[in-house]
C-alpha cells in the first residue's frame, strides 16, 4: 500500500510539472515581442527592396532589364564608398584603444565619414530618380507610395 501511494504521488508531481512547463512555453509564445509575429514578404528570406519594387510595380521585361542594370551600377558605385566608411569607422574605433587620443585625427575621420555618407546619399537619391524615370505614369503613382513605405520601414532611427 505504501509503494502505491508513493507511485501515485510521484506520478501526480510529474504530471503537474509537465502541465506547468507547457503553460510556461505557451505564455512565452503568446507574450513574445511583435516583431516575431511579422512574416517576411518572401518567406524566410530578408526583405529586399528590389524584389518588392519589381513585384509591386509590375515591371515589364524591358523595365526589369534596365532596373537590374541600374541596380548593378548603383552597387558598383556605392561599394567603394561603403568600404571607405567602414575603414574610417574601424580607424576611429582603433583610436579609442590608445591612452592618448589624437582628437585632430578623430575629427578628420568623422568629417571623412560625413563626406562619404553625403556622397552615398546623393547616389542613392539619383539611383531612385533614375528608377522612377523607367516607370509609366501609373507605375509612378505606385512608386511614390512604395517610396513612402520604404522610408517608413528604413527611415526610422534605430532603437536604443
Amino acid at each position: 500500500m505504501e509503494d502505491a501511494k508513493k507511485y501515485r504521488l510521484a506520478l501526480t508531481g510529474f504530471i503537474i510539472m509537465v502541465v506547468l512547463n507547457v503553460a510556461i512555453l505557451v505564455s512565452i509564445w503568446i507574450m513574445r515581442p511583435p516583431q516575431f509575429h511579422r512574416r517576411r514578404p518572401h518567406g524566410n528570406r530578408p526583405f529586399r527592396v528590389e524584389h518588392f519594387m519589381k513585384n509591386r510595380l509590375h515591371l515589364n521585361k524591358e523595365q526589369r532589364k534596365k532596373f537590374n542594370q541600374l541596380r548593378h551600377q548603383q552597387i558598383a558605385r556605392s561599394r567603394p564608398i561603403i568600404r571607405d566608411i567602414r575603414k574610417k569607422r574601424g580607424d576611429l574605433i582603433n583610436l579609442l584603444k590608445s591612452d592618448q587620443i589624437d582628437s585632430a585625427r578623430a575629427d578628420s575621420l568623422i568629417e571623412g565619414i560625413g563626406r562619404d555618407q553625403i556622397q552615398l546619399q546623393h547616389q542613392i537619391f539619383n539611383h531612385f530618380a533614375q528608377l522612377r524615370q523607367l516607370c509609366t505614369p501609373s507605375q509612378k503613382k505606385k512608386f511614390n507610395r512604395l517610396m513612402q513605405r520604404v522610408l517608413h520601414r528604413y527611415g526610422r532611427p534605430p532603437r536604443p
